[in-house]
């Protein structure tokens, strides 16, 4: 019992999905449409944030993601990014910057 990991429903990976490259993207965040290539929706987001400050108290993501510091996430999840641009395995790192965006933007 004490080897076994517990997945919430949320997190599981779709094994039949995970060989392209889309890691079991199922948020419909994959905007541009292309499989692990996420050059242009980065721009979009790099364009979106040196225009707009993140919101200066905490907001919820969805039900589960409390961001509690907004500029400091931005900030860090942008670095990260281009630090390791093109890896398919950094795309939530984008897609949460695509969450707060939407957010902010309504």
């Amino acid at each position: 019992m004490r080897d076994q990991v517990l997945t919430p429903p949320h997190m599981e990976v779709d094994q039949q999905t995970m060989p392209g490259g889309d890691l079991g993207n199922s948020s419909g965040l994959h905007s541009k449409g292309r499989r692990g290539d996420c050059s242009a929706d980065l721009k979009d987001v790099e364009s979106f944030w040196a225009n707009h400050q993140p919101p200066a108290g905490p907001i919820r993501l969805n039900a589960e993601t409390l961001v509690v510091n907004p500029a400091t996430l931005v900030r860090g999840h942008l670095a990260m990014l281009r630090a390791n641009a093109g890896i398919p395995a950094f795309r939530p790192y984008l897609n949460r910057l695509i969450q707060l965006k939407q957010i902010i933007a309504q």
